[in-house]
């Protein structure tokens, strides 16, 4: 199901900012008020992984790439990715209320940042307490959705920058970002493929960084090797800042419908190589659309 979401700030509500989100689906619209109380949140299936490691793994969850309008989250995004995001599988691809929040927090991101990073400074203390009672390292993902240069940003820059020891990260499709060296030092970046883009993945790989790979294939079926260098499973946990260099980072295909795993397949964003059993078979009469 596509989700499209408009979104218009009504005020505030106990201090905490209050906004309108109409959001539009195939099943028709509707108009949800909300307060936003809180940017970062722990309620993602592969950042909970993180757990078996003992890192508390915090994320911030917007709306991807065009779903808001007037805004584009992941300039980079390609066809595929768009299409495959996990944004809207799991419950993201029926339940209207996740897709609400995160609209609402993408709007205080690109049209208030300074009350964005503050309510995100707030969280991230509030999670540094947290992290510190269960005897925890904490770490947070900045772009759970999204793809936004928060180190681009004057507030968002500052909030990682006052905070040396918290390691933050991220997965980026922007060529020119994962190459600069200037962002803090405790933000990680790994660059995500995608189709028509190895060139640019292998300029990646020899400069000494990490990138993550879609692959149609089982973990344990995952290639020893791809784009010349050794792929290491990315499916474990989602601390990719731990992860070996240079590497390419193996990533299962995730699908909500059959549909969805076939158009990923057939425009090479999920890549399937010969002579390995693949996750999902292309039937032979698909058409991609």
């Amino acid at each position: 199901m596509t989700f499209r979401m408009q979104v218009t700030f009504t005020g505030y509500v106990d201090q905490f900012p209050a906004l309108d989100v109409i959001v539009t689906d195939d099943k028709g619209s509707a108009l949800v008020p909300v307060v936003v109380r809180r940017i970062l949140a722990a309620d993602n299936p592969k950042l909970e992984k993180s757990a078996k490691q003992h890192w508390l793994t915090m994320g911030v969850s917007l709306s991807p790439a065009n779903s808001v309008e007037g805004i584009n989250a992941c300039s980079s995004a390609s066809a595929g990715c768009i299409g495959g995001c996990i944004d809207h599988q799991g419950m993201g691809s029926w339940l209207r209320s996740i897709h609400v929040w995160r609209a609402a927090k993408l709007w205080l991101a690109k049209h208030k940042p300074a009350l964005f990073y503050k309510m995100l400074a707030d969280d991230l203390d509030r999670a540094e307490s947290k992290a510190r009672r269960a005897g925890m390292e904490l770490t947070a993902r900045l772009n759970v959705f999204s793809d936004l240069m928060h180190e681009r940003n004057k507030h968002g820059r500052q909030v990682i920058a006052d905070r040396p020891a918290l390691q933050f990260y991220d997965y980026t499709a922007h060529l020119k970002r994962i190459l600069r060296d200037d962002r803090p030092a405790n933000y990680h970046l790994t660059y995500s493929r995608k189709e028509g883009r190895d060139t640019q993945a292998r300029t990646v790989l020899n400069a000494g960084k990490n990138v993550a790979v879609v692959f149609n294939h089982a973990n344990s079926d995952f290639p020893k090797s791809y784009l010349d260098h050794e792929v290491y499973s990315g499916d474990d946990t989602d601390l990719r800042f731990t992860d070996p260099a240079p590497r390419v980072i193996g990533l299962r295909l995730k699908y909500s419908s059959f549909d969805e795993a076939y158009k990923m397949i057939a425009n090479g964003f999920a890549v399937t190589l010969p002579n390995i059993k693949p996750l999902v078979e292309l039937p032979t009469f698909y058409v991609s659309s």
